[in-house]
């Protein structure tokens, strides 16, 4: 009977010990699963001000290309007034050419 009662013993301390090389991996295994979890809400952190960013950046793009439309409207109109300015301008200088050298003429 002893022999029975010390292998049951055997067999007791057996499983005793698997279960608590299990229980040793388990708590490891949920150790290594709550710091990837830290790290998954830093990176959820990170990823909502980047995304803040983008919809900021993305608004401000939308405000420039607003008026970046109202340029191109206007720009055939700059065009033709810049040249009706150069062309006055250059008038105005021939005229005062022209009245110098009627006055050295003289």
């Amino acid at each position: 009977m002893s022999e029975q009662h010390e292998a049951r013993l055997q067999n007791l301390e057996n499983g005793h010990n698997m279960l608590v090389r299990d229980y040793t991996r388990l708590n490891d295994a949920i150790v290594k699963i709550s710091e990837s979890l830290t790290q998954l809400v830093v990176i959820q952190e990170r990823n909502k001000e980047i995304m803040s960013c983008i919809e900021h950046q993305q608004s401000s793009i939308d405000k420039l290309d607003g008026r970046l439309d109202a340029l191109e409207v206007q720009q055939p109109q700059l065009l033709e007034l810049r040249s009706w300015v150069l062309g006055a301008f250059g008038t105005i200088i021939g005229s005062v050419l022209v009245a110098m050298l009627a006055l050295v003429i003289k």
